[in-house]
């Protein structure tokens, strides 16, 4: 796949080390009409997860509207409280991953929004009164000059499309596509060399441990259908071995290592597409469940190791957790975020214990950060970036500074007309977002960066 490599101006062009960003998530059915006339919407379930057809809160009196099934479908919605109500046609979800399809409504009035397939009313979803743009004073974008805006080499092929990338200890980088053998390039020397797996780790979960081995949960049976597999890679020899098996499969899973080296593993769906809710860890080769903390999480889900010692989920739900760890686990309640639903948005913490989270919806510019050394603080709007993104990755650059590139801007899931080429570069102490030069290729759904160490060439790799 083409790939192009943007060299950073000189304010953030001390690359002294690297940092690697994660990009950042049927059965067929007749089309039916509404049930009857519900007045009072059953409560949403929090924690309704990957739902077949599913609502989610966006922002304003925008919610979303999603369908798995392989055909279309033809959704009745209602708002609580008022005489409000309408249908919305969702596409067939498309049958590569990731099987879903997606539609924006908004509604006239305020109000709890319940929807219907068939007659049978499905989840309900309220109403958070969240402003689509904050209020805020109005950002001074600032715009770089040619020799100022960094520059991007030409595009060049890489042997298979790199849905996930890994930079190992030795500097090379670790690839894994959909299709094809894993590969590792070496920057130095151009060199790709194969590195047969012994599962299919598509759309699995991936992780540096302590002593430079790659730790890879999870894999790919099907879309949605993941293999229970832990799978290690040793950068000092290209190999691979097995580890202990999960519980049950996980198909976009997230792994977090811990304070301890311990590694955190939530969410994806099992060998049957169903939701995985009981987070597993890996400790050294052995596995245990957390059975005391059951939820239902979206896929990839944000996560961090907080300040406290626990685990910070962030998204792209709006409303966010802390994880513990100890005993059978548990979870309790963290600030929520202003804005809602930023599936696809992209995710950071750009310093320690401080997260920037950026886009995503359908679709947005707004950005929030939040402060986790600060016990109780809330999310807090920063500017807004210069384009609506989502599918587009935040890199952290060594000057604490991060950068934006790729991402989509239409209201589709993955509309390719609308890439946005220019990147941008937040500044943590300002807030302020500077228009950086743009690339040559639109990179949306998969795409990925990964920052290379000055060894290497210092630059940004992009897929």
């Amino acid at each position: 796949m083409p790939r192009d490599r943007l060299s950073i101006p000189t304010h953030a062009a001390a690359l002294l080390g690297a940092i690697a960003v994660v990009a950042s998530v049927g059965c067929s059915d007749e089309r039916g009409s509404a049930g009857p006339r519900v007045d009072e919407p059953v409560p949403a379930d929090v924690d309704a997860g990957l739902a077949p057809v599913d609502l989610s809160y966006v922002c304003g009196n925008r919610f979303l509207v999603s369908n798995a099934h392989e055909v279309p479908i033809s959704v009745t919605y209602r708002v609580g409280g008022s005489g409000e109500e309408g249908t919305v046609e969702v596409p067939a979800a498309p049958s590569m991953d990731p099987a879903i399809s997606e539609r924006l409504i908004e509604t006239r009035t305020k109000g709890t929004v319940q929807i219907f397939l068939d007659g049978k009313p499905l989840v309900a979803r309220a109403n958070g009164g969240t402003l689509c743009t904050p209020v805020t004073a109005t950002p001074a974008f600032a715009v770089t000059s040619a020799a100022t805006g960094g520059q991007w080499t030409a595009p060049f092929a890489w042997p298979i499309v790199a849905v996930h990338m890994m930079l190992l200890p030795n500097g090379r980088v670790l690839s894994i596509g959909r299709t094809g053998t894993p590969r590792v390039w070496n920057p130095a020397t151009g060199v790709f060399t194969s590195v047969p797996p012994p599962a299919n780790l598509f759309c699995a979960g991936h992780t540096l441990l302590a002593d430079g081995r790659v730790l890879v949960a999870g894999g790919h049976i099907s879309d949605k259908h993941g293999l229970p597999n832990i799978t290690l890679f040793s950068s000092a020899t290209n190999t691979w071995t097995s580890s202990t098996k999960m519980a049950r499969g996980r198909w976009y899973p997230t792994t977090t290592v811990m304070g301890n080296g311990d590694v955190a593993i939530l969410a994806g769906t099992d060998e049957a597409a169903a939701v995985v809710t009981i987070p597993e860890v890996w400790s050294n080769g052995s596995l245990r469940q957390l059975t005391g903390a059951v939820k239902s999480l979206a896929w990839y889900p944000r996560a961090w190791v907080a300040p406290n010692g626990l685990l910070y989920e962030a998204g792209p739900d709006q409303k966010t957790f802390f994880l513990s760890l100890a005993g059978t686990g548990k979870w309790t309640a963290g600030p929520t975020r202003l804005f809602g639903q930023r599936n696809y948005g992209s995710a950071v913490m750009y310093d320690d214990g401080k997260i920037l989270y950026a886009g995503g919806g359908l679709t947005t510019n707004t950005a929030e950060v939040l402060d986790l050394n600060q016990v109780g603080s809330p999310w807090k709007w920063t500017n807004p970036m210069a384009f609506a993104r989502r599918h587009h990755n935040l890199t952290v650059l060594p000057t604490g500074e991060v950068l934006a590139t790729g991402g989509v801007a239409g209201t589709t899931f993955n509309d390719i007309s609308t890439g946005v080429h220019a990147a941008e570069i937040w500044n943590p102490q300002t807030g302020q977002w500077t228009t950086m030069a743009s690339n040559a290729i639109t990179r949306g759904y998969h795409g990925t960066s990964l920052l290379l160490p000055a060894a290497a060439g210092a630059g940004l790799r992009t897929s």
